[in-house]
């Protein structure tokens, strides 16, 4: 018997149904609001984190010569326990270099399941890929790549 799973596009804001086209998103003072998911493309793949960094990040060099670099990501909500969340960011920028355990960062990426062989067993690691991690007193820079992460699925009118 097969199982068949179906997944609900996520939005930052939702609202009822419209006839018509889809609403694009828009940039406000307080960041990105997806008016709808209708406005979301199939597959979609986006991760937005605030949190401070729980530890110092380190840097590696891969046998391919890129540089990878890894961190947690504590998230406190205002309600609920705090989570931390595994963070991986291939080939950063030398800004990255000044990152230190307990800054408050944004990380833009997403979600990825990967498995490795070790100890002779199978395991899996649930992490997040960053494209980007911003300090979060970088609004500009924050509001940036948030609109750079949702353009290639906005659809265009």
């Amino acid at each position: 018997m097969s199982r068949r799973s179906t997944s609900t596009p996520l939005a930052a804001v939702t609202s009822p149904p419209t006839i018509g086209p889809a609403p694009r998103r828009t940039v406000s003072d307080r960041g990105v609001v997806a008016r709808s998911a209708a406005g979301v493309a199939e597959g979609t793949n986006i991760v937005i984190l605030r949190g401070r960094l729980s530890r110092m990040p380190e840097h590696r060099v891969l046998a391919s010569g890129s540089v990878l670099l890894t961190a947690d990501l504590t998230i406190r909500p205002i309600e609920g326990s705090s989570e931390t969340v595994p963070v991986v960011w291939f080939d950063p920028p030398a800004q990255a270099l000044r990152l230190d355990d307990g800054d408050d960062v944004v990380a833009i990426g997403r979600v990825r399941r990967r498995f490795f062989r070790s100890g002779g067993a199978t395991l899996s690691r649930t992490e997040v890929v960053a494209s980007s991690i911003t300090t979060a007193r970088s609004s500009a820079r924050i509001r940036a790549a948030v609109a750079a992460a949702l353009d290639p699925i906005t659809p265009s009118e």
